[in-house]
């Protein structure tokens, strides 16, 4: 983390703006380039979320420069025969998606198939909505056929489809508890369920959550999540509408008081979080998700908007370079 503290470091010091994407690209390319490859730890801060962003980003990288992530989570699986958590399955998703962005098959890591652990769906239902989401959007990423379930009820797409539409509330939005929607539950349903839109109970679904979503943005463009108002969810959801090829900049729906999520991302020291503009960093000064670490390209997603997506890779493959890269540390004391 110490080389992270340093950016941060510069990043406050110098308040910088990124005026335009290449800039802004560059920043983030740089940051990704200082990590050096020792540094990869499957489940860490430096797992799968950065080599997920590192992987799709326009980032060069030397040869074999996620080889010692693959070692070390090879040597995971050995260690604790194939097994990376007994109770949060979206360890299984999130490992799945990463080595499906770097080439690698997670069907065979060190001879276990992480997909065999999608496969048992009640395990999977045992973390909420979210192991749903993330299971169909890992399955979903490589197009995986769901292998044969050892134990519990077989999986499918369809179960999995059904158990995300079950989680959505009356309001229209979608959350691990209670009766009202959450917008970081909300955007990652919408993110899982976008391939299957031409579906029309789907698609009523998904319009019913996007009437949640206009409803619940806040009037500077951003989204909270359990009244706190943060990038993540911000960030969550700018994913959701383009993965569905919602243009974010010019859809009324979501514009308040001619702001949109993608105003939200200029400078706001308020919020304890540095933006920069049109895409640049976001740089929470506590320790968040670190699903957030995601590499956006705006004017990209305006461009692939209209464009019809190809055979789900949605929302993690494909389309990575849409997201935003949140770095995240620890705070200082």
């Amino acid at each position: 983390l110490k080389k992270a503290f340093v950016f941060i470091a510069v990043m406050l010091f110098s308040a910088t703006v990124y005026a335009d994407t290449e800039t802004a690209k560059q920043a983030v390319s740089e940051y990704i380039a200082s990590v050096s490859s020792d540094e990869l730890t499957p489940g860490y801060a430096n797992g799968e979320w950065f080599v997920l962003s590192a992987a799709r980003s326009d980032t060069k990288l030397k040869d074999g420069y996620f080889d010692v992530y693959y070692k070390k989570l090879c040597d995971t699986l050995k260690q604790n025969g194939g097994v990376l958590s007994e109770r949060k399955y979206t360890e299984y998703s999130r490992t799945v998606i990463a080595l499906t962005a770097i080439g690698k098959d997670p069907r065979n890591v060190s001879g276990y198939d992480l997909l065999e652990k999608l496969a048992d769906i009640d395990a999977v239902k045992k973390q909420g909505v979210n192991g749903s989401i993330y299971a169909l959007i890992a399955l979903d990423c490589g197009n995986y056929i769901i292998p044969q379930a050892k134990s519990g009820t077989q999986a499918t797409r369809a179960l999995y489809i059904e158990h995300i539409l079950s989680a959505q509330k009356s309001d229209g939005g979608f959350s691990l508890s209670g009766d009202k929607g959450d917008a970081d539950m909300t955007a990652m349903a919408l993110q899982a369920l976008a391939k299957y839109k031409d579906d029309k109970k789907i698609n009523e679904s998904i319009e019913k959550a996007l009437v949640w979503l206009s409803e619940n943005q806040l009037d500077n463009g951003g989204y909270a999540t359990v009244g706190e108002e943060t990038c993540e969810s911000s960030a969550q959801v700018l994913t959701a509408l383009c993965t569905l090829g919602i243009d974010p900049d010019t859809d009324e729906r979501f514009i308040k008081n001619g702001q949109t999520i993608r105003i939200f991302f200029l400078p706001l020291e308020a919020l304890g979080v540095l933006y920069s503009y049109s895409l640049a960093i976001a740089i929470t000064l506590s320790m968040v998700s670190f699903e957030n670490l995601w590499v956006l390209e705006f004017e990209r997603i305006i461009e692939t908007a209209a464009v019809e997506m190809p055979a789900f890779s949605a929302i993690v493959f494909n389309v990575i370079d849409f997201f935003i890269i949140i770095i995240v540390v620890k705070k200082s004391k």
